[in-house]
Parts: C-alpha cells; sequence; structure tokens
C-alpha cells in the first residue's frame, strides 16, 4: 500500500515534527486491530506480509516526535481471492 504524507496539522499549523506512520487494518472499516509501525517519515510505501484471503480495510495514521497519533485517514478495501 502507499500513501501521502500529511503537509498540515488539523489546526493548519505545518507539520515540523513527523516521526512516522502507524497502518492500522482488520475485518471491517471500523474494526482495524492489526498496526504496523513505519518509523521513517519518508517511508510512504509498504507491504503488508501474510494477509489471508478475503476482504481488508486499511487506514494511515501520522504519529509526530512524541508519540500523538493523528486521526484515521479514510479506509481503503483490499479483497484477496486464493
Amino acid at each position: 500500500m502507499s500513501w501521502h504524507a500529511p503537509m498540515l496539522n488539523a489546526d493548519g499549523s505545518r507539520i515540523a515534527d513527523l516521526s512516522g506512520f502507524r497502518i492500522h487494518y482488520g475485518p471491517s472499516p471500523t474494526a482495524l486491530p492489526q498496526t504496523l509501525e513505519v518509523k521513517d517519515p519518508r517511508l510512504l510505501i509498504l507491504v503488508v506480509p501474510n494477509l489471508g484471503s478475503g476482504t481488508w480495510f486499511f487506514a494511515v495514521s501520522s504519529v509526530n516526535a512524541q508519540g500523538e497519533e493523528s486521526a484515521l485517514s479514510s479506509p481503503v478495501t483490499l479483497t484477496i481471492n486464493r
């Protein structure tokens, strides 16, 4: 999956302390219990390993240097048929 890094904070100020991203995924857009940490804010592509058959939902949040997490992006869907 890939995403775009945010440029602005929720208050409209420029982001100065982006430290990475958190990928949330799971079986429904409201149930995303699994997470992957991306600790390099320059990394905007990630292969999610070991996904089984079925429909998966993914959302991304950004994390700042203090460990504060943004709101989740809108979820996207992937269906795997094996």
